[in-house]
């Protein structure tokens, strides 16, 4: 399993540990609402506190957020950026690879550089790095999902694949989705030992979850 993360809030007694699957569940609606509004505002000053089991905070980019999962395009700009910028870490990583690259892109620069000196118009241009080819690759997921069964798990294959990112957040998802799926996902969640929260306004099955109630009370539910 990752790292364990913990949520801290204001109202809560104790912090509340993230490892794998993990139900929150939060009954009072106007503390639902705010809960949601420090997620999505979230940094390092918030009241929402999410950090590490050696005590370091989870920054905003570490995190993916899902509130809309019918909505939700799995080549959003934000993540396809994650998969850009994790694609080019594993080619810097990569140095037989990257010495290619960097080869090809001299003699590309080069010939494209003369054409630019003997060109009347005296052409400038600026040095070619990877990253500018990566994106003017357009690459991206090669998305094929037809259910919001099958777009889970892209979003969690995803989430595995993106190193760097070290929680993933579902607003009120889990009641698009029947007690055999969740554990189909609850399985794959744990076997690829990725850390997963999912927020809701009511209990979700039978499973082990965290409720903070309307007396601000909360239960772990085993």
């Amino acid at each position: 399993m990752g790292k364990s993360i913990r949520l801290n809030l204001p109202i809560l007694d104790e912090s509340i540990p993230i490892e794998g699957f993990t139900l929150f569940i939060v009954e009072n609606r106007e503390v639902l609402s705010r809960l949601v509004q420090w997620i999505y505002v979230y940094d390092e000053e918030s009241q929402l506190k999410l950090y590490d089991s050696e005590l370091h905070t989870i920054k905003s980019s570490e995190m993916i957020v899902i509130s809309d999962l019918l909505g939700f395009s799995i080549n959003s700009p934000a993540v396809v950026k994650a998969v850009q910028s994790d694609l080019l870490d594993q080619l810097n990583e990569n140095v037989e690879l990257k010495n290619q690259l960097d080869l090809l892109i001299t003699q590309i620069t080069s010939i494209l550089g003369s054409q630019c000196v003997e060109n009347e118009l005296n052409l400038t241009y600026n040095n070619l790095k990877i990253e500018k080819i990566i994106s003017a690759l357009e690459i991206r997921v090669d998305a094929e999902s037809n259910t919001l069964f099958e777009q889970m798990f892209e979003v969690l294959q995803i989430f595995k694949y993106l190193v760097k990112k070290k929680l993933l957040i579902l607003i009120n998802v889990a009641s698009y989705f029947s007690e055999k799926e969740l554990d189909a996902i609850k399985e794959y969640i744990e076997l690829n030992q990725i850390n997963v929260l999912f927020i809701e306004p009511r209990r979700v099955y039978s499973y082990s979850q965290y409720t903070l109630d309307e007396d601000f009370i909360t239960i772990k539910n085993v």
